[in-house]
């Protein structure tokens, strides 16, 4: 339940957060956050087909199948990131004005948008990763990497959003940058135990 609750977290963290900043800013954030994960569902559910593969594979004690699988499964988190990035880039451009008639709302959506697309190919890569551990029976790594991760997200979020020391408050921008250290550092978690 933790682990399925850490790509949302993340966004809701930061929409949480900004409210301190200000209504548009906050308003900006969640309707980026919501954009992102509409964005994003479709290729995590195809990334995740490798962890029925994989877990047919390994109870059938079948090695190769499992390779097979588990680099079929990076291939498509890889491919799918990069697709996901190009349109989530488009979709700021193209749709984002269209979205809300208050311009402060749209530059705070697009701004968090723009940042969080890149990191669009790591964070589908990482599902890749969790769904072969998880074919592979290791289903605690997934809740270890999505509380490190949520962790450094928040601890990220106050110094980017507010600024500390001569780190200069970044509000809707700075959001962006924490959810996308907290989705590296998940990576780094699955691809260490991988």
């Amino acid at each position: 339940a933790i682990g399925l609750l850490s790509f949302t977290l993340m966004g809701v963290t930061d929409t949480v957060l900004m409210g301190q900043v200000g209504t548009e800013a906050q308003a900006g954030v969640g309707l980026g956050a919501t954009m992102i994960f509409f964005l994003v569902a479709f290729f995590r559910g195809l990334t995740s087909g490798a962890q029925s593969l994989i877990s047919a594979a390994d109870g059938a004690g079948h090695l190769k199948r499992i390779l097979q699988a588990a680099g079929s499964g990076l291939i498509i988190g890889l491919l799918s990131g990069l697709i996901a990035l190009m349109l989530t880039i488009g979709f700021t451009t193209a749709v984002m004005p269209l979205l809300s008639e208050n311009l402060a709302v749209v530059d705070n959506a697009a701004g968090y948008m723009t940042i969080r697309a890149w990191v669009l190919p790591v964070s589908l890569v990482s599902f890749a990763l969790m769904s072969i551990l998880q074919g592979l029976g290791d289903t605690k790594i997934r809740m270890w990497a999505s509380i490190c991760g949520n962790g450094v997200n928040i601890v990220l979020d106050f110094i980017f959003i507010f600024g500390w020391g001569s780190i200069p408050a970044m509000g809707a921008e700075g959001a962006a940058l924490a959810t996308v250290c907290g989705s590296v550092t998940m990576c780094a978690f699955y691809a260490w135990r991988f």
